[in-house]
């Protein structure tokens, strides 16, 4: 059985060679070696990653109640 490929979110790993101070090669490099800090920055970044695409859409499903509130006010006028 082949071993799926698990792909990152695109700019993460600038993102951690960014914080290290490194090249992203040299991230790649550290996380195949199993590099303890590398991965804990990873996991936060990943962490903090996913939790902004998540206020995002909390954002933009409030905008969206609220619209269709407003449409609901104006087709009682007309």
């Amino acid at each position: 059985m082949e071993n799926k490929k698990h792909y990152l979110p695109r700019g993460v790993i600038q993102i951690v060679a960014r914080e290290l101070g490194i090249t992203k090669q040299s991230v790649y490099q550290r996380l195949r070696r199993n590099d303890e800090t590398t991965v804990d920055l990873l996991e936060k970044t990943l962490r903090d990653h996913f939790k902004g695409i998540a206020e995002k859409n909390q954002r933009a499903r409030l905008k969206l109640e609220m619209i269709r509130e407003q449409l609901k006010r104006f087709d009682g006028l007309s």
